[in-house]
């Protein structure tokens, strides 16, 4: 048969799997002489007519070992680039703990040690810390203004992970983080789980306050 009257003739199979996977299993039809074609990505390929290579030029306009290379050198600019990445943020552990003084009640700041070395360790290399510090400074310097933080954690484009992660640290290290999670999530807060959650931190919030308020030194004039 020419090339035409098999593309004819061919019966239309399904495989599941990569593109590797789907030309194992076309391999094996060849080698039965049976002659069928599947579509992968809008592009249907011949057990009769391609070969490793075809099926690869026609789905991804390259060779196999052509878009194994540039597959491999992709990898390795991503394994350099994150190994960049971790580093610069490891070198900015100290002063992010540093920060964490300015929002961070002093009870919890072996806590926030600990919160900024694990974020830095992450998949977001403490990009989530960073955006949930601005948010921190931005509650404290506004006296709780809710509206400026809330608009820088949507201004980072978070994903669903991101946010939570960048959510969770205002709650646990904020004095406004209940109130702003309330804020920020009005359906979520009310889930009894939730609630309960934010009420105990509340709590702890205020017995900070109420220690620290305590161990202040008086000023002159003040008895």
């Amino acid at each position: 048969m020419n090339e035409q009257e098999i593309m004819k003739n061919a019966s239309k199979v399904k495989i599941y799997g990569d593109l590797d996977n789907v030309i194992i299993a076309l391999l094996e039809y060849k080698s039965k002489n049976e002659n069928v074609y599947v579509e992968f990505n809008g592009h249907k390929l011949y057990s009769l007519l391609d070969d490793i290579d075809s099926c690869y030029v026609k789905v991804t306009g390259k060779s196999r070992q052509e878009f194994k290379n540039e597959e491999e050198a992709w990898r390795e600019e991503y394994r350099k680039r994150e190994a960049e990445e971790k580093t610069k943020a490891r070198n900015n552990i100290k002063g992010w703990v540093e920060q964490g003084k300015d929002f961070v009640y002093p009870q919890k700041m072996k806590d926030w040690e600990k919160c900024v070395k694990a974020r830095v360790e992450d998949l977001y290399h403490g990009l989530d810390l960073v955006n949930a510090i601005q948010a921190m400074e931005a509650l404290k310097q506004n006296d709780g203004d809710f509206a400026t933080a809330k608009a820088i954690i949507d201004d980072a484009n978070h994903s669903g992970a991101s946010y939570g992660m960048v959510m969770n640290i205002i709650v646990n290290f904020s004095k406004y983080g209940p109130d702003f999670y309330e804020f920020m999530e009005p359906e979520y807060s009310t889930m009894p789980q939730n609630k309960a959650y934010l009420d105990k931190v509340r709590k702890e919030n205020e017995a900070y306050e109420k220690e620290n308020a305590e161990k202040k030194p008086s000023q002159p004039g003040e008895e």
